[in-house]
């Protein structure tokens, strides 16, 4: 499936319905953040948003129920392509260099996946058993 641009205003309001999941008009209206749009402008959205195949709709009697169609981190994926391809003409290494540069350090690594906060706990508890060994040892010696 091809995926269609979203514009700044659609994408806005799939972060709200990627949080929700699935949900009813009505779920969109209270959950919005103010300045609430009109209804029907909500609406509106809502049908190009299916039109995009961002969300599928099922009917119950005369209400409309959505669904998400495309997982935030399928679209995620693609805008990360979609910028490696135009800005950096596939070079990993300076896609790379730029995520690194732009990133805090601190929050690379409170990012990091747990194991691998783990390993470098287990490294650096094990760097200090061998400097406490070393200290133990050259005491001895003397």
């Amino acid at each position: 499936m091809k995926i269609v641009p979203l514009t700044t205003v659609e994408e806005q309001l799939m972060k709200l319905l990627w949080q929700l999941d699935q949900f009813y008009f009505k779920d969109v209206i209270t959950q919005h953040s103010e300045p609430k749009p009109h209804p029907n402008t909500i609406s509106t959205y809502l049908k190009i948003l299916v039109e995009k195949n961002y969300l599928r709709l099922e009917k119950e009697g005369r209400i409309n129920k959505y669904f998400i169609a495309l997982p935030r981190l399928q679209y995620k994926e693609y805008k990360v392509n979609e910028l490696y391809e135009s800005f950096f003409e596939n070079n990993p290494q300076e896609f790379v260099d730029i995520i690194i540069k732009i990133s805090p350090t601190e929050n690379i690594k409170q990012n990091l996946p747990k194991e691998n906060k783990a390993k470098k706990k287990i490294k650096v508890h094990s760097e200090k058993k061998e400097k406490k060994s070393k200290k133990k040892k050259s005491k001895s010696d003397t």
